[in-house]
Order: structure tokens, then C-alpha cells, then sequence
């Protein structure tokens, strides 16, 4: 037996995304949304479509989704503290995926997206390393990429969360 269920499959921007409901066999299921990156999209690397899309709980997913009819695709999920099936309706959800598509379609034509997504900031104080110094602290986002060097925890003096 499946323990999900396709619950939307559209087109948004050329873009194909999926809806899909999870654990169905829990007592409290969740949905996930997925979209399929363009060719335009490919060079995308995870740590950028983490730090860079907006959306739900921030983008929780990076691969393909064969089960799912999907390439390479970026997803998030609906299994946060006090998400339910009521405050990520099918609605809402469909919605989050046009959003990373919006994102997506924008980066696809050479446009920059104008913060770091808001999701990853609340988690982590992010700053820039030089020489094992704190050269700057990092505010707004405002190049075409942010690299980290290692895990997030490490890198935070005395792996302190900042959520």
C-alpha cells in the first residue's frame, strides 16, 4: 500500500508541479509540494534553492521525485510545528508551488531575487568567515550567491540557534 497520495498535478509558468499528501498511514498526514526545475534552473544547487526560495518551511527537498513523474525538482513539506490539513489546505499548498515557481522563473531569466530566504535567516545568524575572523556580518542579501562553508552549527561560534 502507497503511504501518499497525488492529490494535485499542474502546470504553472512551464513549470510542472506536484501536490501530494503523506503518511497516510500516521494519524496526522501532512502535504508536500514539489516543482520541477527548467533547464534554465538545472545549474541550481541545493544550498542556493535553500538559501534563495521562499516558501513554506523553506525548500526541505532536493532530487527527483520518480514516483511522482518529476525531474529535478525542488519541494517543501507541511510537517512543521502546528502545521495540520486545515492550515495547508490543498489550496495553500498549490499556492506555496506557484510561489516557488515565481522564484524559479525569475532566476531562469537572469533576475536576481531581492533577500535571503526569510525562513533560513530566522534559523541561523549567518555571517561571513575570512582567515577564521568575523570579517561582516550578513544582513541583507545582496549578491548573486551565498556559500557555506560547512555546516551552519559549526560555523555560528558556539553553534547557538537563532530561531
Amino acid at each position: 500500500m502507497k503511504n501518499y497520495e497525488i492529490e494535485s498535478v499542474f502546470s504553472y509558468k512551464g513549470f510542472n508541479c506536484v501536490v501530494v499528501k503523506l503518511g497516510l498511514d500516521f494519524t496526522s498526514p501532512w502535504r508536500c509540494g514539489y516543482v520541477e526545475l527548467k533547464e534554465e534552473n538545472k545549474g541550481l544547487t541545493e544550498d542556493d534553492a535553500e538559501c534563495l526560495i521562499d516558501c513554506h518551511g523553506g525548500i526541505t527537498f532536493y532530487g527527483t521525485r520518480d514516483a511522482y513523474g518529476l525531474g529535478l525538482s525542488v519541494g517543501f513539506d507541511c510537517n512543521h510545528l502546528d502545521d495540520s490539513l486545515e492550515t495547508c489546505s490543498l489550496e495553500y499548498c498549490i499556492n506555496q508551488c506557484k510561489k516557488i515557481a515565481d522564484q524559479l522563473d525569475i532566476l531562469a531569466n537572469g533576475g536576481k531575487l531581492q533577500n535571503l530566504n526569510p525562513w533560513v535567516s530566522k534559523k541561523y545568524k549567518v555571517t561571513i568567515i575570512v582567515d577564521e575572523d568575523v570579517f561582516d556580518e550578513l544582513s541583507t542579501y545582496d549578491s548573486s550567491r551565498v556559500e557555506f562553508v560547512g555546516d551552519p552549527e559549526e560555523v555560528i561560534e558556539g553553534g547557538q540557534n537563532y530561531e
